[in-house]
């Protein structure tokens, strides 16, 4: 999701699928947001950055959020600890 304030596509999205069959991959540009949703119990997730990471600047946007519309496969997730902080 592009999260520059003055982009055209400002707030848009795109949904990929990714698989061991499909063998997608996707690259993130900086200044987009991302997020992912586990469709089944074996699941191994694997990502890079290329700056070191400093949990200070950490932060997120909430999954559901009601501006965004995302249309996520699963209604009603299992939401990780950070995630869920996102809400307070």
């Amino acid at each position: 999701m592009d999260i520059m304030a003055d982009s055209k596509i400002f707030g848009k999205y795109i949904s990929v699928i990714l698989s061991t069959k499909n063998k997608n991959i996707i690259f993130i540009l900086k200044d987009f947001a991302y997020g992912f949703q586990v469709l089944n119990k074996k699941t191994e997730v694997v990502y890079l950055i290329d700056v070191i990471y400093m949990p200070k600047f950490n932060a997120g946007i909430v999954w559901n959020d009601e501006d965004l519309k995302i249309n996520w496969p699963i209604k009603e997730p299992i939401v990780s600890e950070k995630d869920k902080n996102l809400l307070e």
